[in-house]
Order: structure tokens, then C-alpha cells, then sequence
């Protein structure tokens, strides 16, 4: 994980400069590389013979890092014994003239050998100054021809014999260490150099080495210059990198995180639209039933107000209830309903008694076995259901023998 994340904030892109300083000045070879996973591609070759258009070349490419190679005139370069730390006692007996500040160099080990190439200070401080000036991305310095050793196994070669621009490298085949090295400016590839399959002038092979060797800086041994200018930029170039990998993870983390609630906002704003419409539909079918409810309430109400009782005349009632009364003498009637309406209350509602079917008669008689005579035989009917005395007491009168009584009959009508 911890890998994929390096490689984020790793170099994709990069310019390599070989810079070969003659009596007349400076010439410049430029090789722009781009990383793609595992490729490596040459974009673009180009060769400067004054700083002016290089200048103009690489403030096109301000974004981009650059790797310079020195060679040439000014450029030291002595052979030594294998160390494996190089200190300042150990470059007296080979250049008796250095001084520590005054003096940059670079060492590398061979197998048996091992060579130092030096330059002036103040030299190098005049050679990079138009870096500082344009203010380009100068991140790695490489002085002698050690930068070259990245790429050898990249290039074809015959028994690992190199020869380029002047440069001539002698390796062991088994161990690929440098067993001997000269320049000489007559030195000359005896076939076209091929760098990854692809033909490369030799006089690229040094550029193309030190771009290769800033995009691949992470797995490579350092064959640069400890030189702090431009070592602290790389550091400097690469916090930015990171910021930029970062501030772009930052912002597609929250586009996406905008895009998830986007889609549940969306989600639930439609299951919300759905339950809100569904809530309206049922409480529209609720308004509806409770319309219904009244207005059968209401047809209810008006059907006991009707004395609606199934088919059955009233007029035939009164003759059915009239002719039961014959041979009954001492019994008489003073009023008669036939679905009588009554009110009751239920809490503070006044509400209506469904009296359907139900005859309320009142009337005055002698004794109760006058009156239990008629209600016996009136019983008998077929279209009654029940015929009940639902109140008998003594007139409320002086002098009177008469009893008051009230009888409840119930018919129907399926007979």
C-alpha cells in the first residue's frame, strides 16, 4: 500500500541535461523522459550550443525537473584506490592542491580502482547560476562520467566493452562492476547504440542516463554530488508533489463523498416524495371514509326518522295491532309508535337509539290479567318477534282503578 503511494508522489517526468564545457564554452544535450508504470519514454532530444536557447527550452518546461551532468574542461578526474568512504586525506595523495569548500567532488568504486572527478566551487556556482537566475528546477547534480553506470545494462554492448562520446567502460561480465575507465574525445561507438530497443546518438547517452536516474532516484544507488542548492530543491520539489498528489486525493475524496450523498440525498428525497405522496393518498381515502361514515350515519338517522321497517305497511300494523284487541275489553290504548326515535348520551355526545322493528305502545287497563291476556294472544302473531310489559303501575289520578302500562313489541318482516 504504503509502495502505491510512493509512487504517487514520485517523479513522472523529467529533463536531463550533459553539459560538455569546451574551450569556447558550453554545449548542452537535452533528454525529456515520462514515466508509465514500468516504461520508460523518450519524448524529446535536443542539443544547445549557447545557454540562451537552453534557457528558452527549459522555461517552456518550468515544471519539470532537471538532472545536469558536467564534463570536460575544468572537470577533474582521478584515478585512486577502492574506498569505501572517501575523506579528505584520501584526495591529498591524488590532488595535492584540494581544499575542503573550495573543491566539489564525486567518487565511485570499480572492482579494483575506483576515480574521482572534481571542479572548483566557484566554477560550478558560475556554471549553475542562470538555474538560480531563471529560477528553474535544477534537483540533481552529477560530475564525471559515474551517472552513465545506471543505464549500462540498458545499452547494448559487446562483452561489456562500452564506448560513447568519448567515454570507454570496461565491465566484469559477472559482476557488472567498473573495471577500467578512459576518455578520449576520438572514442566512438563502433555500432548505433540502442538504449531499450531504441537508437540513441551517443551523444545523448549521458542526458538520457541522468533523466533516468532522477525518475528512478528512489531505487537507484545516489551517484550525485552532495551539493546542498540543489539537493535541498529536490526535497523542496518533492514536498510539492506531495502537496499537489495530496490536495488532488483531498478534492476527489470530497467530489466523491458529494457524489455518495448526492445519490442518498437523491434516494431518499424520492423514498420521501413516494411516502408523502402515499401519507396524502391515505389521508385523502381516511377524509373519504369519514365522509362515507357520516353520510351513512346521516341515511341511518333519516331511516329511523322514516320508521323505514322493511317492507311492512303501517297501516297493516295498526289493523293486525287493532284486530288482536277484540274480545280483550278493559284494555285501551293511548298512543302508539312504531320505530320510535330515542336520544342517548354518551359522554358529552348526544347520539340516537336504533329503534328499528320496535312498536311502543301506552295505554290504560283494569287489572294486569286483562292486560297479560291481550299481550298472550297478541304474542301468538307470526310477525312478532316479542311482545314484553315493560311498565305497569297505578294511575297517578284520585279515585281511579285504571292502570297505566306500556308494551314493547318487536316484529319482522322474513315471515
Amino acid at each position: 500500500m504504503w509502495n502505491k503511494v510512493e509512487e504517487l508522489y514520485g517523479i513522472r517526468e523529467a529533463i536531463g541535461l550533459s553539459c560538455v564545457i569546451g574551450v569556447h564554452g558550453a554545449s548542452y544535450a537535452a533528454c525529456r523522459l515520462k514515466r508509465e508504470k514500468d516504461d520508460i519514454d523518450i519524448l524529446e532530444r535536443k542539443t544547445f550550443d549557447a545557454k540562451e536557447g537552453l534557457i528558452r527550452y527549459l522555461k517552456t518546461n518550468k515544471q519539470l525537473p532537471v538532472a545536469l551532468h558536467l564534463q570536460g574542461r575544468g572537470i577533474l578526474l582521478k584515478e585512486m584506490p577502492v574506498l569505501e568512504q572517501i575523506r579528505q586525506e584520501d584526495i591529498l595523495p591524488v590532488f595535492p592542491n584540494y581544499r575542503e569548500g573550495e573543491y566539489v567532488f564525486s567518487y565511485f568504486a570499480g572492482r579494483q580502482k575506483g576515480w574521482l572527478a572534481l571542479v572548483r566551487g566557484t566554477m560550478l556556482s558560475e556554471l549553475l547560476s542562470f538555474f538560480w537566475e531563471e529560477d528553474l528546477a535544477l534537483v540533481q547534480l552529477y560530475i564525471g562520467p559515474f551517472v552513465a553506470d545506471n543505464i549500462l545494462d540498458q545499452l547494448n554492448s559487446y562483452n561489456e566493452h562500452f564506448s560513447f562520446d568519448g567515454h570507454h567502460i570496461v565491465r566484469s561480465v559477472e559482476e557488472k562492476i567498473w573495471e577500467s575507465y578512459r576518455y578520449s574525445a576520438e572514442e566512438r561507438a563502433a555500432f548505433t547504440l540502442k538504449v531499450q530497443d531504441t537508437a540513441i546518438a551517443e551523444d545523448y547517452v549521458q542526458a538520457y542516463a541522468a533523466a533516468f536516474s532522477l525518475l528512478m532516484h528512489r531505487f537507484l544507488t545516489r551517484l550525485d554530488v552532495d551539493y546542498p542548492l540543489v539537493n535541498d530543491r529536490l526535497e523542496e520539489f518533492r514536498q510539492q508533489r506531495k502537496f499537489k498528489v495530496n490536495g488532488l486525493g483531498l478534492l476527489l475524496f470530497f467530489f466523491v463523498l458529494l457524489l455518495i450523498n448526492t445519490v442518498v440525498y437523491t434516494h431518499y428525497s424520492s423514498a420521501y416524495e413516494a411516502m408523502d405522496s402515499q401519507h396524502k393518498e391515505n389521508f385523502s381515502n381516511a377524509n373519504e371514509l369519514e365522509k362515507l361514515s357520516e353520510k351513512a350515519e346521516t341515511n341511518d338517522s333519516l331511516l329511523v326518522a322514516l320508521g323505514w321497517n322493511g317492507g311492512l305497511h303501517k297501516s297493516w300494523i295498526l289493523n293486525q295491532l287493532a284486530g288482536s284487541l277484540q274480545g280483550h275489553q278493559g284494555v285501551a290504548w293511548q298512543s302508539l309508535s312504531i320505530n320510535p326515535i330515542a336520544s342517548r348520551r354518551t359522554g358529552t355526545t348526544m347520539g340516537e337509539t336504533d329503534n328499528r322493528y320496535k312498536i311502543q305502545l301506552t295505554g290504560t287497563c283494569e287489572t294486569l290479567n286483562q292486560l297479560e291476556g291481550w299481550t298472550r294472544n297478541l304474542s301468538h302473531q307470526v310477525w312478532l318477534s316479542s311482545v314484553e310489559i315493560s311498565k305497569f303501575l297505578d294511575q297517578n289520578k284520585p279515585n281511579s282503578t285504571l292502570k297505566d302500562f306500556v308494551v314493547t313489541i318487536v316484529y319482522k318482516y322474513d315471515f
